[in-house]
């Protein structure tokens, strides 16, 4: 079973997750800053703490 959510920010920033058995997907949207890079490693941590090994972060459509 996949589970989606999506998380918005400041800054244009927003962050789309979604799961599947062991593999979690993540696809941020829009710059990249400190509040961005908080938001990413929140959403590993969860994922993490809920068994997820395999993390993939899709940066093609962020900003640096």
């Amino acid at each position: 079973m996949s589970k989606r959510r999506i998380e918005q920010t400041v800054n244009n920033f927003s962050l789309s997750s979604k799961s599947d058995q062991d593999i979690a997907v993540m696809l941020p949207k829009g710059y990249i800053n400190d509040i961005g890079a908080e938001r990413l490693e929140r959403t590993s941590v969860q994922f993490l703490g809920n068994g997820l090994k395999k993390i993939v972060v899709n940066l093609l459509t962020c900003s640096l």
